[in-house]
């Protein structure tokens, strides 16, 4: 039971096991716009204690770069799509302005959808505003859109308040990104764990079983 025992913690601690484990939890990860992504000293220093230690000199390397690369990888893809988003949304403030707001580009985000981005970046970007005005105002103009009376004041300010959102998004996942830090610190926690884990199992197996 004790080897037993040791091999399972082995399993479930090992630094290949713990790297996929981690991949996979970035994918169900969604940071917020909001989400703090200042980068100090002591993370620069961490990370770069982690590159040597678990890049460099530990095995398995691959599974290690393959976690970084993950979250590298989500945080361009992110940015891509804030990108082209804000793009999308210029493009509908040019048309207001001349005019023709009724005539929408064409992939342009669905105003529904958009209202709730709205609705978002105004809570913590517009913070002189009454939350619940806020929301009365999200509710008003998501019952005008769902009517077909939505007006062009309407539309300037949803797109405004969405380009905001994803002017955000866009900076969160600007390297390093929010993903890429958080592939960071789960290869960080690893080594902790792995640590830890060696220790115990080194002490037990040392100890010899009683009866």
């Amino acid at each position: 039971m004790q080897r037993g025992y040791y091999r399972m913690l082995n399993q479930l601690f090992s630094p290949g096991a713990m790297f996929q484990r981690s991949r996979a939890l970035l994918g169900r990860l969604e940071p917020h716009i909001f989400h703090g992504s200042k980068t100090g000293s002591r993370d620069l220093r961490a990370g770069l204690r982690s590159l040597w230690y678990q890049g460099v000199l530990r095995a398995p390397r691959i599974a290690y770069f393959q976690l970084l690369w993950s979250g590298w990888q989500r945080d361009r893809r992110r940015a891509r799509e804030a990108r082209r988003a804000i793009a999308r949304l210029e493009s509908q403030l040019q048309l207001l302005s001349r005019g023709d707001g009724s005539r929408p580009v064409a992939d342009a985000p669905s105003l529904s959808v958009l209202v709730d981005r709205a609705r978002e970046a105004l809570v913590r970007g517009a913070p002189e505003r009454d939350l619940g005005e806020i929301a009365a105002w999200a509710a008003a103009v998501r019952a005008r859109i769902e009517a077909g009376t939505i007006s062009v004041d309407d539309r300037r300010a949803v797109y405004d308040a969405g380009r905001e959102f994803y002017a955000r998004q866009q900076r969160l996942h600007r390297f390093p990104g929010a993903y890429l830090v958080k592939a960071f610190n789960l290869a960080i926690k690893g080594l902790h764990y792995e640590t830890v884990m060696h220790g115990i199992v080194t002490h037990d197996a040392s100890t010899p079983a009683s009866g």
